[in-house]
């Protein structure tokens, strides 16, 4: 029952690099506060409003995994998290906005929360009826299995062709980690991943400057 340091609000989103914290600001509701990094001297910032945060960049498991037990240690009850994605195959578009269901990991962070790789289910269907709402989300993207790596320089032939075998239509380096630790510590977490790039048999399309992408 100790005081909750640095309190946040319950809600928010969590950013990948891609998403810089000043742009996701300077769209959002007037007002918000910049808080001290909640990383410490890493580039992680904080903005907060009365209803809700903004966290961010993190890049990769570990450093992903960290944001969200320290903002949870404040408070954070609800968190999406924004990020990008390359596809395993031509089922979806660069630029094409997914919300995985689950996922296969190859990364080190999950196996220290021996929890289900899995999306909070009751916050993902929120996110894909409003999305199909507002006709943001692909159709075909909503029920995804993301394959997450720490080894970027490593998504070899064969790797990529087992991960494709056992499910996996995405990759990325933070999802499936997230999911284990917010499932272990009772935060519910979703990820709505925009797709940057595509792996297909041995070609890999970059869409990072893609205007789809942007």
């Amino acid at each position: 029952d100790r005081p909750v340091l640095n309190p946040v609000p319950k809600r928010g989103l969590l950013l990948a690099p891609d998403f810089e914290p000043n742009l996701v600001r300077r769209l959002g509701p007037a007002g918000g506060e910049d808080k001290p990094s909640i990383l410490g001297g890493m580039s992680t910032r904080l903005v907060t409003w009365p209803e809700a945060f903004l966290a961010g960049p993190v890049l990769g498991a570990p450093m992903a995994v960290m944001a969200l037990e320290e903002l949870a240690r404040r408070g954070a009850e609800e968190i999406i998290f924004l990020g990008s994605a390359g596809c395993l195959s031509d089922c979806l578009n660069i630029g094409s906005i997914v919300c995985p269901a689950e996922g296969l990991s190859t990364e080190g962070t999950s196996p220290h929360y021996p929890a289900p790789l899995r999306s909070d289910e009751a916050l993902r269907s929120a996110i894909i009826s409003l999305g199909q709402s507002e006709s943001l989300l692909d159709p075909a993207g909503q029920d995804q299995v993301i394959w997450s790596t720490d080894g970027i320089y490593r998504e070899t032939s064969a790797l990529v062709a087992a991960q494709r075998r056992a499910g996996a239509t995405m990759v990325d380096m933070e999802v499936t980690a997230l999911f284990a630790a917010a499932a272990f510590r009772k935060i519910r977490l979703a990820a709505i991943l925009v797709v940057s790039d595509q792996i297909i048999e041995d070609n890999h399309h970059t869409g990072f400057h893609h205007r789809a992408f942007k």
